[in-house]
């Protein structure tokens, strides 16, 4: 049966949301802690790092470790600064005399991270200064939630052609990340890439654990970086809930394959995932397709839309705890869905007398046939 309804929203961004984009809640004061950058007090972050190096003329190359620390959090209205130590930046032009520097990443709502000097910390403890000059987008380093192609710097340098002065997000891969403390089951990473006429960093960032490696080039000198995470302690703000005792439902990829962001064949391709990494699966279609929270904000997206799926094949062993997953109705690749935030009215007719014939909750959803500023149609 289909039925019209009352609900004044942009059809087009329903539509966005229904094939799985994410958007981050636009919140005016921030989280008490950003999960999905783990900047809490006490959060430490170890690299293993190859540098080389010019020494007065001669080249030479060491590995060292180096490590990264929130050393406190500061809260300013809807600013949060995080006082840190150990900018992965400081290798960049290393010496043998380079010592960790202290340095501020600033947060403002929502989502979107600046760095400063560790001088400019009075003024941020100052609730009289007005903050005047002291974060511009020319350092700007950071805006989650991150998606494939994104750019943020300096708005001159936004468009670009050749991308340059800017950050610039890659194609997001699904991998293991071999260090301690990092969590078991594989994470998503992006890469992040900001190049000038002079130098290029590399940096990839996994949603939930951080900059999970960072990689340097100096086009005029030998300088080169390249740090992988080794090792990560989650601040005090940070710590992992408490388990319940139900084990959880993993499946191991032993050759590539490939995440959807709807449970189909035909729906858009999310990332790949590539043999060896295990994954931790929360919902499962009748017919074979595992979902998984992929750890990106998604403000406006419900139920199964939250997950992003990969399909049941020899390709990938699960353990006992698979069988007991709840079981949630396959969602067309195609459809653009409606998603309910509250309680809604669902009328017989697009007049606003019609008889009301059911109320939608929160949290469901249906697929839309029509629609124009005012109505939609719905496939109930």
């Amino acid at each position: 049966m289909k039925y019209t309804i009352k609900y004044l929203v942009l059809v087009a961004v329903l539509c966005a949301l229904a094939l799985g984009i994410a958007y981050a809640a636009n919140a005016q004061t921030p989280a008490p802690t950003n999960a999905t950058y783990p900047l809490a007090k006490g959060a430490t972050w170890t690299y293993e790092a190859k540098i080389k190096y010019d020494n007065n003329g001669k080249t030479e190359e060491k590995t060292l470790p180096w490590t990264v620390t929130v050393q406190d959090v500061i809260e300013r209205g809807s600013v949060r600064v995080y006082v840190m130590n150990g900018n992965l930046n400081d290798l960049a032009f290393y010496t043998p005399t380079t010592k960790p520097s202290s340095y501020l990443i600033v947060e403002i709502a929502p989502n979107r991270f600046y760095t400063a000097d560790a001088d400019a910390l009075k003024k941020f403890q100052d609730a009289e200064d007005p903050l005047a000059g002291i974060l511009s987008d020319d350092n700007v380093i950071l805006d989650l939630p991150l998606v494939t192609d994104k750019r943020f710097c300096a708005a001159e340098n936004i468009t670009r052609s050749e991308g340059m002065f800017c950050w610039v997000v890659g194609d997001e891969t699904i991998a293991n990340v071999q260090a301690q403390g990092a969590p078991s089951t594989a994470q998503i990473l992006y890469p992040l890439t900001y190049q000038t006429n002079a130098d290029k960093i590399i940096e990839t960032f996994a949603p939930g654990l951080g900059i999970t490696a960072y990689q340097y080039q100096h086009f005029g000198t030998p300088a080169q970086v390249d740090a992988k995470l080794t090792a990560y302690k989650a601040g005090v703000a940070a710590a992992a809930p408490a388990q319940n005792g139900t084990a959880a439902c993993t499946l191991t990829a032993d050759k590539n394959t490939v995440a959807y962001n709807r449970p189909s064949l035909q729906a858009d391709k999310f990332a790949d995932v590539q043999a060896g990494d295990t994954l931790e699966f929360s919902a499962r279609t009748a017919d074979g397709w595992f979902g998984f929270d992929p750890g990106v904000a998604q403000a406006a997206n419900v139920g199964p839309f939250r997950l992003r799926w990969v399909q049941q094949t020899d390709a990938l062993k699960q353990n006992s705890a698979c069988a007991k997953l709840p079981v949630v109705a396959a969602l067309s690749p195609t459809a653009c869905y409606q998603m309910f935030m509250d309680d809604t009215k669902i009328l017989a007719d697009a007049k606003k007398d019609a008889a009301v014939i059911a109320t939608a909750k929160a949290e469901d959803y249906a697929p839309i046939i029509a629609a124009n500023d005012d109505w939609m149609q719905l496939d109930l």
